[in-house]
C-alpha cells in the first residue's frame, strides 16, 4: 500500500464544497481502471497463450528495479520487454492473475489505491491554492473528467462578493519502475481571488507611503468582480497620483470615465494590504 500522509486532507469548508468534483472524478477512475484492467487481461491472454512467455518477460522488467538507473537505457535495450506486459506488472506483478484465478479482489485494491492516490493529488492541488481563502461557493462553469483527469473552469465566490475563476489543468505522470500512474494538477486562479503570503515584508517605503494614502479612504465593491472603486469626492480630494508602484504589484489599477476623467479601483490584494497597515 502507499502512504498518503504528506498530502493533508482538505479543510471543512474547502472540502464540503469541493466533494460534488471529487464524485465525479472518483467514479470516473473507478470504471476506467475496471475497463482497462479487463481489456489488457484479454490482450495478454491473447497475444502471449505460454504463460511461461509473460513470466519471463516479467522477470526481466523485475530484475530492471535492482539495475542502476544509468544503466537502465541500455539493459532496456538488450532486454526489451513490450509495454502491455510493463503495465500488467506495474499493476499486479503477479502472471497468474492473467490465465486464471478470481482477480477481482487485487483489482478492487488497485482501483481504490489509484482513486485515492489521484484524489488526494487533487486535493494537495486544490488546497494549495484556495486554503486560508473566505469561501461561499465554488460552482461548476465547464468542466471534464477524462484521461487527461479533471480539467475545468470553476467560479468561485467569497465572503465579500469577490468571485473569479479557477482553471484546472492535468498533465498524466508515473506509469513506468515502480511510479504508479497519477495525474499532476496545475491550478490558475484570477489574481484578484489571492491573498497569498504577506508580501508586505517586501514592499519599499514607497508602497506603504502611497498605502497610507489610500488607508485614509473607503472603497465600494465596482461591478468588476474582485475591483472596489473610491468615491468621486474622495477621489476628487485625493488628486490624482503616482500609483505606478502600485499598479506593478496589481493592488490598484486606473481606469477612464471619460476625457480627462479617471477613476482609482482596489484590487483584492490591495484591500487585503490596507487591513495590515
Amino acid at each position: 500500500m502507499y502512504s498518503y500522509n504528506r498530502l493533508a486532507a482538505l479543510s471543512g469548508k474547502l472540502k464540503e464544497l469541493s466533494e460534488p468534483l471529487f464524485k465525479a472524478h472518483d467514479e470516473y477512475l473507478s470504471e476506467w481502471v475496471q475497463r482497462d484492467v479487463l481489456e489488457l487481461r484479454e490482450q495478454l491472454r491473447h497475444q502471449y497463450p505460454d504463460a511461461k512467455t509473460v513470466l519471463d518477460l516479467m522477470t526481466l522488467e523485475r530484475n530492471k528495479v535492482n539495475i542502476f538507473r544509468h544503466n537502465r537505457p541500455e539493459y532496456d535495450r538488450r532486454n526489451p520487454v513490450p509495454d502491455d506486459v510493463k503495465q500488467w506488472f506495474l499493476w499486479f506483478r503477479d502472471p497468474d492473475l492473467i490465465y486464471g484465478g478470481n482477480i477481482q479482489p487485487q483489482l478492487d485494491r488497485l482501483i481504490e489505491e489509484l482513486t485515492h492516490l489521484n484524489r488526494m493529488k487533487l486535493e494537495a492541488a486544490l488546497e494549495t491554492k484556495l486554503k486560508g481563502l473566505p469561501l461561499v461557493s465554488i460552482q461548476e462553469i465547464k468542466s471534464l473528467v477524462s484521461r487527461q483527469g479533471l480539467e475545468g473552469d470553476y467560479l468561485v465566490t467569497l465572503q465579500d462578493g469577490t468571485s473569479g475563476k479557477l482553471k484546472t489543468k492535468s498533465i498524466t505522470a508515473g506509469g513506468h519502475t515502480v511510479q504508479r500512474f497519477h495525474f499532476r494538477y496545475l491550478m490558475r486562479m484570477d489574481p484578484w481571488l489571492e491573498t497569498g503570503p504577506k508580501v508586505q515584508e517586501t514592499w519599499t517605503p514607497e508602497v506603504i507611503g502611497l498605502l497610507s494614502v489610500l488607508s485614509k479612504y473607503t472603497f465600494e465593491p465596482s461591478k468588476d468582480a474582485g475591483w472596489f472603486t473610491i468615491g468621486d469626492m474622495a477621489l476628487r480630494a485625493m488628486g490624482r497620483g503616482n500609483w505606478g508602484p502600485l499598479i506593478k504589484k496589481r493592488l490598484v489599477r486606473e481606469r477612464k470615465t471619460g476625457v480627462g476623467q479617471y477613476t482609482l479601483q482596489l484590487s483584492r490584494q490591495g484591500l487585503e494590504a490596507l487591513k495590515t497597515l
